[in-house]
């Protein structure tokens, strides 16, 4: 796809991107689930629904591996390294619909530093694997959507399913790649294939066997106990928290979702400014226009 300087530049400045992730890295716990989430990694333990038992594993194994500064910063490498990965995605993603090196580039540059994106790959959270996983899948549904072969729809599989485990709020993107996928020639043909490669998506489940094993030793940290039948179940569909909530004690309430969605469009305002999201607007008419 690149030339071999190109390859070279596109690797150099991701490394150096890498290096100012390290460099500003968090040392200690920042906030929310962080502190839950390395305690639960360095004593091999279970944290609140869904368990996160892929983060958590591979939390436990660099605690152990990287005898480097503080538990937290370690922990903080499943944010920094999966949030280098997504750049490399989203720049190929990108690429895939604009051909254009510099848009590529610019785009992974700006997303890079935006602050809550800055934010997540510097702290112990599983919020950067989440959003690598989700740039893989625009990024693979988009492979087969151009290209139609079948193993692009395999790794999407795959992925959605690791990512569905993981955290379940991927779903949100099902609308989307049904809109996608609808839009193909033979798509029909396209949906019986994602029936009949359904199974894939349990691929995702197999982290959950951590779980399972460690909750047998009863940990420090065991929510759940996914050790027994209910349990797992519990932990896997988050039934003590409830359907898309964040916690046992909050409610959907209409004016507080309202609230949220006008927070949300201003932090966007702040991030982006004016100028941004006029190029935001342009880029999307673009890409309409040439992609449809």
């Amino acid at each position: 796809m690149f030339k071999r300087g190109k390859r070279f530049f596109i690797a150099f400045f991701l490394f150096l991107l890498f290096l100012v992730y390290l460099y500003f890295q968090s040392l200690s716990i920042y906030g929310g689930d962080g502190g839950e989430l390395v305690t639960a990694a360095y004593t091999a333990g279970v944290p609140h629904a869904p368990g996160f038992p892929l983060y958590i594993f591979s939390g436990w194994l660099v605690t152990k591996l990287v005898p480097l500064f503080t538990i937290a910063w370690r922990v903080s490498l499943l944010s920094s390294i999966p949030a280098i990965f997504s750049r490399l995605f989203l720049f190929l993603t990108i690429f895939l619909l604009t051909k254009s090196y510099f848009q590529s580039l610019v785009g992974v540059l700006i997303y890079s530093f935006l602050y809550p994106v800055w934010l997540f790959a510097e702290v112990p959270e599983v919020v950067s694997l989440n959003i690598f996983f989700l740039i893989l899948v625009i990024y693979f549904s988009l492979k087969y959507y151009f290209s139609s072969k079948t193993y692009f729809l395999n790794w999407l599989l795959a992925i959605f399913g690791i990512a569905l485990f993981h955290n379940y709020i991927i779903i949100l993107a099902l609308p989307g790649l049904a809109y996608l996928f609808s839009k193909m020639k033979k798509s029909k043909v396209v949906f019986r294939k994602i029936k009949q490669k359904w199974w894939l998506i349990l691929i995702g489940f197999i982290p959950y066997l951590y779980s399972i094993i460690v909750s047998f030793h009863f940990p420090l940290l065991d929510n759940d106990h996914p050790a027994s039948l209910l349990g797992l179940l519990k932990l896997v569909t988050r039934s003590s928290f409830g359907t898309f909530r964040l916690s046992e004690g909050v409610y959907f309430k209409p004016k507080v979702a309202y609230n949220d969605i006008i927070n949300l469009l201003n932090f966007i305002r702040i991030d982006f400014k004016i100028f941004g999201l006029v190029l935001v607007f342009l880029g999307a008419i673009y890409l309409f226009k040439n992609k449809k």
